[in-house]
């Protein structure tokens, strides 16, 4: 579902008087939204989700909600409904994230690669040599195939770019098939 998510000013200070506030917005917003087929507006807590119909055009509910004295900002946003199932919901949210984008023009488009040589740099500070590092097309951007002379040494490391900011890992201990003979000697 296509709708809107409104933050206001100060509402949120009026106290007692709050619920008074916010009803009078939310009444507001359907007065300046009634021609546009709008299906709901309503009051959640520190903001207001306005439904759309997919026919309303973005520009002009934008255009209109600038003039309502109390916004301080909104965006347009994409609900889609929680699953049981978190990979169903997920993929749900993918979809809808793509749709929306979809028709979204680019005038530039860049990949680069000047993040990894700066963790090849500080790989090698941490004494830990990166063998090759592998763009990839899904959940992470990208694959960093390491030798490090022990576990902390490899921790080290995954602890520093994670405090780059904006970067999840997922840390992987693997075996040759000689070191996993030792893991498994005397298992039964």
């Amino acid at each position: 579902m296509r709708c809107a998510i409104v933050h206001y000013h100060e509402l949120a200070l009026k106290g007692r008087n709050r619920p008074f506030f916010e009803a009078r917005l939310v009444r507001n917003l359907r007065q300046v939204l009634r021609d546009l087929s709008v299906t709901q507006v309503e009051s959640l807590p520190g903001r207001i989700r306005i439904s759309l119909p997919n026919e309303t055009p973005w520009k002009l509910v934008k255009t209109r909600l600038a003039r309502i004295f109390g916004i301080a900002n909104f965006s347009l946003a994409q609900s889609v409904p929680l699953e049981k199932d978190a990979h169903a919901s997920l993929d749900a949210l993918k979809s809808a994230i793509g749709d929306a984008v979809r028709e979204l023009p680019f005038t530039t488009f860049r990949v680069t690669t000047k993040r990894a040589d700066k963790f090849r740099a500080q790989a090698e500070k941490f004494k830990v040599r990166v063998r090759e590092t592998l763009w990839t097309m899904g959940p992470y951007d990208a694959i960093a195939l390491v030798d490090a002379p022990d576990d902390a040494a490899a921790s080290r490391l995954a602890v520093w770019m994670g405090s780059q900011g904006n970067v999840r890992s997922l840390t992987m201990r693997c075996y040759t098939a000689a070191e996993m003979e030792k893991v498994v000697e005397g298992i039964g």
